[in-house]
C-alpha cells in the first residue's frame, strides 16, 4: 500500500493544487474556458480580454486592477448605448456580486490593453494578474484567439474604437469621459 504513495504522485497532487490556486482566490474563481484575449492584426496596439469571474463568497468583491506581460497600460472598461451610439468608458472597478458572477465580454464590461509590445497571434498566451479590493490577487495564463471560444460572444473590433486620445480625430463628449463608436460601422 505504501508503494502507491510515490514521489511522482506527491508531485502530481502538488501541481494540481497549485494550478487550482492560480484560478481561485478566497471566493473568486474564473469560469472554466471563459478567459480569452482577442488576437490583433499586425501593427495594432490595442486588444481586449474577456472572462467570467465567479464569486462563491457571501460578500461582493471588486476587480480593481489588472496587469499583463504584454503591455504597461491596462484599463477596466464598460460599453453603454447613448442615443444609438456605443460609448466605451473606463471604470475604476468591476463588481463580482456575492454568490454571483461578472461576465467580461464583447459589448459589455471588459479589460482593455493598450500599447501592446507586439501583435498577439492566435495560439499565444498572455500572463494576466487580477487584483481585487480585498487585497487578493490571481495570476492566469490566458489564450489568444481570433474569435470567441465562448458560445454567443462575438469579438469587438476595438481597432475602430476610440480610446483616450489615441486617435487624432477622436470625438470626445465634453460632459463625460466616454468614448464613442457608431455601432453601424
Amino acid at each position: 500500500m505504501n508503494k502507491l504513495i510515490t514521489p511522482a504522485l506527491i508531485t502530481a497532487i502538488s501541481l494540481l493544487l497549485l494550478s487550482t490556486v492560480s484560478t481561485a482566490t478566497d471566493g473568486i474563481m474564473v469560469a472554466e474556458d471563459s478567459a480569452w484575449v482577442r488576437a490583433t492584426p499586425p501593427g495594432s496596439k490595442t486588444t481586449a480580454i474577456y472572462l467570467t469571474l465567479m464569486n462563491n463568497s457571501n460578500t461582493d468583491i471588486d476587480l480593481t486592477k489588472v496587469s499583463v506581460d504584454v503591455s504597461d497600460r491596462v484599463e477596466l472598461h464598460t460599453h453603454t448605448n447613448h442615443d444609438g451610439m456605443m460609448k466605451m468608458q473606463e471604470i475604476s472597478s468591476i463588481t463580482v456580486p456575492a454568490d454571483g458572477q461578472a461576465s467580461l465580454k464583447p459589448h459589455g464590461d471588459h479589460i482593455m490593453v493598450f500599447n501592446l509590445q507586439e501583435p498577439l497571434k492566435a495560439g499565444k498566451e498572455v500572463s494576466l494578474e487580477l487584483t481585487f479590493n480585498d487585497g487578493n490577487t490571481m495570476t492566469l495564463a490566458i489564450p489568444v484567439h481570433k474569435e470567441s471560444p465562448v458560445s454567443g460572444d462575438k469579438p469587438t473590433n476595438h481597432d475602430g474604437m476610440q480610446h483616450h486620445g489615441e486617435h487624432m480625430d477622436m470625438k470626445k463628449n465634453e460632459s463625460d469621459d466616454l468614448h464613442q463608436h457608431d455601432p453601424a460601422s
